[in-house]
């Protein structure tokens, strides 16, 4: 009886092991080697670059930021790459995002594995390659040339926005002085004139514009251009007289860019006024004709035979932080002269304290372009 059970006992654990051994293959599937879908890795890449602003963290501001393009002095502080202008506008992207995305002097391979491929989770490395094509502009490309065969794909049209600008005629705005009045007076034959571009966040500001359209101090670049500056000289001093005062004139300096902020003292005795801000004004470039430079506000910039002068203030605007700020970028310029010998007893010059607003009314606005990016993974 009892060799019985015994036998029936070994018989039952016998089918047992070979029932669990026949398992044991579909339990281990899920964690055996198969192949990626690189489709998928393609399209979720895709995904992120083109609806999602990024990610990283502001050193300056202690904060988490969407603005990681402002952040590449300490890439490590940048945890995601993403193109588009904010989460509200999915494919829409930001002009200064994607010239920092394609620029391979800012970031390695390992940058662009890590931060846009995602390579390290859960299998490393993927070769890629990530292209843009924007009308009207050379197409921008980063990573590996793509193979022939056997890569996952994603093709995603999309829109760019591009910066805004303004134009400022100087043929409007003409001003005199008298040739024993110049500053300072005598025979120094000199006059120092001033122009300012107002700056007002509270309306830039402006949420029901939308961010695909607005100005935003943080990420946008300002451009001001000083349009028509040597015709406008041409065609100064008494309309009998060919070339004006310009035929007097020796040079025309821009002597320097500076900044003032509206202030509001917390004690109610005192006025607002204009606040001087030395040093708040530092990311520019100044332009002549078709020269971008970047240039010191505290160096000279003859101006003389410049048919137009450009600035382009770069982000984030100064006091960008501050929702109800208003400021002026303020350009300064020192006219010269031979002599006093004038036809009509007057030195003419452009500009005369004059104020410009920079908002959606004033500027030319570009818009929206079209384009094409592709993700190829492999």
């Amino acid at each position: 009886m009892l060799s019985v059970d015994f036998l029936a006992g070994f018989t039952i654990f016998i089918v047992a092991l070979i029932m669990v051994i026949n398992l044991v293959p579909s339990i281990l599937v899920g964690i055996q080697g198969q192949p990626i879908d690189y489709d998928a890795v393609a399209y979720r890449t895709a995904v992120i670059l083109l609806e999602d602003p990024g990610w990283g963290y502001d050193r300056n501001a202690n904060t988490s930021t969407s603005r990681w393009e402002q952040q590449i002095t300490f890439k490590a502080d940048i945890s995601r790459f993403g193109l588009a202008v904010s989460k509200e506008t999915p494919n829409i992207l930001s002009r200064n995002k994607i010239d920092t995305f394609f620029d391979d002097t800012y970031f390695t391979r390992e940058d662009y594995e890590r931060k846009a491929i995602f390579a390290d989770l859960p299998y490393a490395p993927y070769a890629y390659n990530i292209t843009l094509s924007v009308d009207g502009d050379p197409t921008i490309t980063t990573g590996d040339p793509v193979p022939k065969v056997s890569y996952g794909y994603m093709r995603r049209f999309v829109k760019l926005k591009e910066h805004t600008s303004m134009v400022i005629d100087s043929g409007g705005y003409n001003a005199a002085v008298r040739t024993n009045e110049t500053n300072p007076p005598s025979n120094t034959l000199n006059h120092t004139a001033r122009m300012s571009v107002f700056f007002n966040y509270t309306e830039l500001n402006d949420l029901t514009v939308g961010n695909a359209y607005d100005i935003n101090p943080y990420t946008d670049n300002v451009t001001i251009i000083v349009g028509g500056f040597k015709t406008a000289l041409q065609s100064l001093g008494p309309p009998l007289i060919p070339l004006g005062d310009f035929v007097n004139m020796t040079q025309v300096t821009l002597t320097s860019v500076s900044l003032s902020k509206w202030n509001v003292p917390s004690a109610g005795s005192i006025p607002p006024s204009w606040l001087s801000v030395d040093g708040a004004l530092q990311n520019y470039r100044l332009y002549n004709e078709t020269t971008a430079d970047l240039h010191s506000r505290d160096d000279p910039f003859p101006v003389l035979n410049s048919s137009e002068i450009g600035l382009e203030l770069l982000p984030p605007l100064p006091f960008a932080e501050d929702p109800d700020a208003r400021i002026c970028v303020n350009f300064t310029f020192r006219y010269e002269w031979s002599s006093n010998d004038t036809a009509d007893g007057n030195h003419h010059f452009l500009f005369n304290d004059d104020t410009f607003e920079y908002n959606l009314g004033t500027v030319t606005s570009p818009p929206l372009r079209d384009g094409v990016l592709e993700v190829a993974v492999w």
